[in-house]
C-alpha cells in the first residue's frame, strides 16, 4: 500500500498496488516491506508497506497506515472508504482487486496472512514471510471476489509457490 505524500498536509488516499509474483520466503515482513518499496519508487513523504499480516503484526493494526483515509487501487477506483473498511465480517469492499487495476487478472491470488477480520491468521503465513517450503502454508486472497473473503478465499496454499504480493 502507498500513502502518496501532499505536501505538509499529509496524503490524501492510500494506494493498493501488487509488486509481482513470489514464494513464501520473501525474508519477513521488512524485506517484504522494502520489496514494496522498489516496486513502485513511492514518491518523497509516501510509505509503502507490504499487505501482510505476521506473528507481531496484524495488518489492520499497521501503525503506518493513515486509517481514515480512503484506500483506491492504481486506476483511482475507490476500493473501500477507510482502512478498517477493508476487514471484518461480512464486511465487503466497494471494488475487487482486479476491477480497482491492483491484480492483472481475476483468478489472480495474492498472499495475505490474514483472516477476514484484518488479524494474523495463526501458523498460515509461511512462518512469518521466511518460508519457501511446500509444507508451510500461506494464506491467500483473489483479485475478483467483493464478500469478506476477498482477503482469505481458500484453504492455505503451499509457501512453495508464487502469488502476488499487495502493497
Amino acid at each position: 500500500l502507498l500513502a502518496p505524500g501532499t505536501g505538509p498536509v499529509g496524503p490524501a488516499s492510500i494506494t493498493l498496488y501488487d509488486a509481482g509474483t513470489m514464494d513464501g520466503g520473501m525474508g519477513g515482513i521488512q524485506n517484504a516491506d522494502a520489496l514494496c518499496q522498489g516496486a513502485l519508487n513511492p514518491s518523497k513523504g509516501s510509505n509503502a508497506i507490504a499487505f501482510l499480516s505476521t506473528s507481531d503484526q496484524d495488518l489492520i493494526h499497521r501503525p503506518e497506515v493513515p486509517e481514515t483515509l480512503p484506500v483506491l487501487g492504481p486506476n483511482g477506483l475507490l476500493i473501500a472508504n477507510n482502512w478498517a473498511d477493508l476487514f471484518g465480517g461480512g464486511e465487503s469492499i466497494e471494488t475487487s482487486m482486479y476491477d480497482a487495476g491492483v491484480l492483472p487478472f481475476p483468478s489472480s491470488e495474492f498472499y495475505s496472512g490474514t483472516n477476514v477480520s484484518g488479524q494474523y491468521s495463526s501458523l498460515n503465513a509461511c512462518y512469518d514471510w521466511n518460508s519457501p517450503s511446500l509444507q508451510d502454508t500461506g494464506v491467500v486472497g483473489i483479485a475478483d471476489l467483493t464478500t469478506e473473503n476477498w482477503i482469505n478465499h481458500a484453504l492455505p496454499v503451499e509457501c512453495a509457490y508464487a502469488y502476488h504480493l499487495l502493497c
